[in-house]
């Protein structure tokens, strides 16, 4: 058995995995919990963060911002209904076959809202 000492303590290889390994049975179930319980507040994301940070500028042109494939957010709100704007952006390629737009079904379902709800907004 290979042991070795830190300061005054004596610690065996076989110590060290039980010992991890009981911490992680704690922190792991414990971290899930708090995660579970933990709800985004309003200030987490706004539509024009969401805009930014998955990154439909790329493409995207809005506010004069030129467009790079895709077309203008301008006016959307008025182009699109609420429904139709969730769903070309959950699975665009059922309203466009073919588009190179990537789905956003992933993301959570408050920034989902918020994010649809902006661009609603933008008429």
């Amino acid at each position: 058995m290979i042991k070795f000492s830190v300061s005054s303590f004596r610690f065996s290889v076989r110590s060290i995995r039980s010992l991890k390994k009981s911490w992680l049975g704690f922190v792991g179930p414990a971290l899930a919990v708090i995660l579970a319980c933990s709800s985004p507040s309003e200030q987490e994301f706004s539509g024009p963060e969401l805009i930014g940070r998955l990154g439909c500028l790329a493409c995207h042109g809005l506010g004069g911002s030129a467009a790079a494939g895709g077309f203008y957010l301008d006016g959307i709100g008025s182009r699109l209904s609420r429904p139709a704007l969730k769903e070309s952006l959950t699975h665009p390629r059922r309203r466009r076959p073919g588009v190179k737009m990537p789905s956003y079904a992933y993301v959570r379902p408050g920034e989902l809202e918020e994010l649809v709800g902006y661009l609603e907004r933008l008429k």
